[in-house]
């Protein structure tokens, strides 16, 4: 059976009218001081739960600084350096195949935008200047490879009307 121990509290609390002491300092901000009297009833009970938790606190403490938690915490941190250093080289795996996936993906959706995009009758200023216009040269050369001679043609003449249009 769990039993969960609530925190021991006063059955009565009383607290004085605050007093303040207001002082301007010589830079002129104003320094205010506020003394505050509290008295509070225990019951004996209470009292003796309070005592107790101090005392397990201190236990708590003193163990935490034992020879024993130290070994145990240098145990936890060999077996966390050992896990951080089978777990690095899958890590840089993961992001060197992520990389290659991204770039990869990012080749075939600009092709396929592009190939639309000059295949289209509608108007793709807004696609030309926000996507193509800001891609970098090298990454459009790897995707002008991808079309065929029909599809360059098609595109040059996109670019020299997107030229007039000024994008």
């Amino acid at each position: 059976m769990n039993q969960t121990q609530s925190k021991a509290v006063p059955y009565k609390n009383e607290s004085d009218k605050p007093i303040h002491e207001y002082e301007v300092l010589e830079n002129g901000d104003v320094k205010i001081t506020q003394t505050l009297k509290s008295t509070s009833w225990w019951k004996s009970r209470e009292f003796t739960t309070i005592l107790r938790e101090h005392e397990e606190s201190l236990k708590n403490t003193e163990y935490n600084m034992s020879e024993e938690f130290q070994k145990k915490l240098v145990e936890q941190k060999a077996d966390l350096v050992a896990e951080i250093n089978t777990l690095k080289p899958l890590n840089e795996e993961s992001e060197n195949k992520a990389d290659v996936q991204y770039k990869k993906d990012r080749l075939i959706g600009l092709t396929k935008s592009l190939k639309e995009a000059i295949s289209t009758k509608e108007d793709v200023s807004g696609w030309y200047a926000n996507v193509w216009n800001r891609t970098k040269d090298e990454i459009k050369k790897d995707v002008l490879e991808q079309l065929s001679p029909e599809e360059k043609t098609l595109y040059v003449t996109l670019k020299a009307k997107m030229k007039r249009k000024n994008f």
